[in-house]
């Protein structure tokens, strides 16, 4: 089950439009851009960590 974001500045929803977050409340409408770099760094260093573990699991 996915949990709805909440805007940091208003608290309304915020849904992703591309490559942003952007708030659902008319009075507010703030946009965040979605750090990708930030994304791929987490993704590679659990793919890391797991041939880690794998490569010390066989010796």
């Amino acid at each position: 089950m996915a949990s709805n974001l909440t805007c940091a500045l208003c608290g309304a929803e915020v849904i992703q439009e591309g490559a942003y977050l952007k708030c659902q409340n008319p009075g507010c409408r703030s946009e965040t851009p979605i750090d990708t770099a930030a994304i791929n760094t987490a993704i590679s260093m659990d793919k890391f960590e797991a041939l880690d573990e794998a490569s010390n699991a066989t010796e």
